[in-house]
Parts: structure tokens; C-alpha cells; sequence
């Protein structure tokens, strides 16, 4: 089954750059493509595309309000914020928002695609420096306690599920990993998220790094 992208920019010549990029590869349907950020909320609740590029240059404020009406919409697709530019806090402001990811417009055409893949199949396509000051701020700025009360919840199997999901692995790589269906898989991320008290994977690398689950205590 193909990998369904919506694609909304406000420069025609960035949609259809990424449209021909991801149409280029086998297993990927472009369904939409988007001129403003309304009109990417509206196509995402008509097409229920698995992925939405979702572009912050210019109008950025309307950039992030559009990620939150993307994915407060059921079925919710992966968002994956587009910028031209490098910024900590446009990619912390994306993530808070809700997306799955965060990708330069001048990735290359593997860089997109592997993010796309990422974001498709329940992971965070997230450059190396954004997962690096994620950690840092909230390593700043948490004052947890020694022990994650929410983590003794979690079963053993649970537990290897989420080291997996903090490694960024796919539901699919997951259970190649540990030796389950997907289906299994995608029953022990929900229970995970459930008892971290968690909406999705990205809040799982958050609530890791606030209290030093990344740094393996």
C-alpha cells in the first residue's frame, strides 16, 4: 500500500519540487497538494493522507495552527513541518504543536523520503540537532523526580517497546527487532503512550528526556 502525502507550501514551485520528488519513488502517493494553510486542513479531512508536509516559511504563526488543525482531525495524519531555515525554537514550536517531524527545504530527495517513510509509519523524522536540544532544554529545564513513577507501570515488553521507540524505530523495524506483528506492536506504543500519559512518540522522546531515560538511568 502506498504512503498517501499531502503537500502544502505557499511557493508552487516547492510543491510541485516535492510532489515530483516523492512521486519519483515507488510506494508513494502525492493525493494533494495545498497553496495555503486552510486549505491543507480542509484537503487533509477530505483525502486522510498518511503524511502532511506542512511548509512555516513566511505566515509562520498560520504554520502552526494549521499543524494543530491537521492533527486534531480523525483520522490524525503525521505532520512533518517544512522551513528553510535551521531553528530551534520553529522546531520546537512545530513539535508542540503536534508534528511528527521537522525537514529543511533543501533536503535531499532521500532525506525527504526517508522522513516521509519515518512519519508514515509512527516514528519522528527528526534531525540529529533537534532531538539534541530537545534534550537539552528539558534536561534544563525539568525538575523530576529520581524515579518516573509512570515507567514502573510498564511491563517488561513495554519497556523494550519504548527503548525502540526512543531509538526512532518504525512499528515495522520494531517488530523485526523483538519478534512481533505490527499489530502487537502497535497495541504496546498505545499502551506505552497511555501510561506515560503521552499523546504520541514525540512527547515519549520528551518525557525520556525529562527524566533521563535517554541517558540510560
Amino acid at each position: 500500500m502506498s504512503i498517501r502525502v499531502l503537500i502544502a507550501d505557499g511557493e508552487e514551485l516547492m510543491r510541485l519540487g516535492f510532489a515530483l520528488m516523492l512521486e519519483s519513488q515507488s510506494g508513494v502517493e502525492v493525493v494533494a497538494l495545498a497553496q495555503n494553510r486552510s486549505q491543507a486542513i480542509e484537503l487533509s479531512r477530505r483525502h486522510c493522507p498518511d503524511v502532511v508536509l506542512v511548509d512555516l516559511d513566511g505566515a509562520y504563526l498560520e504554520g502552526i495552527a494549521a499543524i494543530r488543525g491537521i492533527v486534531a482531525s480523525e483520522p490524525s495524519p503525521s505532520v512533518i513541518a517544512v522551513a528553510s531555515f535551521d531553528c530551534d525554537d520553529a522546531a520546537f514550536d512545530a513539535l508542540e504543536a503536534g508534528a511528527a517531524g521537522y525537514l529543511k527545504k533543501d533536503a535531499s530527495a532521500g532525506d525527504l523520503l526517508s522522513a516521509v517513510r519515518d512519519a508514515s509509519g509512527g516514528g519522528v523524522a527528526l534531525p540529529h540537532w533537534v532531538i539534541s536540544e530537545l534534550v537539552r532544554r528539558y534536561r534544563r529545564l525539568a525538575q523530576a523526580p529520581e524515579t518516573a513513577a509512570e515507567c514502573k507501570l510498564l511491563t517488561r515488553r513495554e519497556r523494550e517497546v519504548l527503548k525502540c521507540v526512543l531509538e526512532g524505530l518504525t512499528n515495522a523495524e520494531i517488530g523485526a527487532r523483538l519478534w512481533l506483528s505490527e499489530s502487537t506492536v502497535k497495541s504496546h506504543v498505545g499502551a506505552v503512550l497511555r501510561k506515560l500519559g503521552v499523546r504520541d512518540r514525540v512527547g515519549a522522546v520528551l518525557y525520556a528526556a525529562r527524566y533521563g531515560l535517554l541517558s540510560g538511568k
